[in-house]
């Protein structure tokens, strides 16, 4: 529809085939940003899937007060502007806690990104803890 508008309005000049082309290429950039692949689960219930896709930039041993109060092992995983922008659940279970956190906007890259960006804490209890 855009592009027929498009092509309309600027009386098929060069303008109008650049309007189209912009459109087309924000349309493509749109639906490859917001994929939505099939996922295979192992369905064992004993292995944690990855819960986006990206590069792990930190795996260390952190204080969590918030729920467990204790520490724990963090894995952050970094999207970048080319990995599929949708977050998965790890692994099936019962959500027993969950909570927002306002925030920042920090780059993602950052290590405390994680404890100033917003968020969102999901706690999730399987068969098998």
């Amino acid at each position: 529809m855009f592009s027929i508008v498009a092509l309309d309005i600027f009386e098929y000049t060069m303008w109008a085939w650049v309007a189209v082309a912009l459109f087309i290429g924000f349309t493509i950039f749109i639906l490859s940003f917001f994929r939505v692949p099939k996922r295979v689960a192992n369905g064992s219930g004993t292995l944690v899937s990855a819960p986006a896709d990206g590069k792990i930039v930190i795996v260390g041993e952190v204080e969590e007060p918030e729920y467990f109060k204790g520490k724990r092992i963090q894995v952050s995983v970094f999207m970048s502007f080319f990995n599929v922008h949708v977050n998965w659940f790890p692994i099936s279970g019962e959500v027993v806690h969950y909570k927002y956190h306002p925030g920042k906007y920090v780059a993602a890259f950052y290590p405390k990104s994680s404890e100033k960006n917003e968020r969102t804490t999901i706690v999730i209890r399987n068969e098998n803890g």
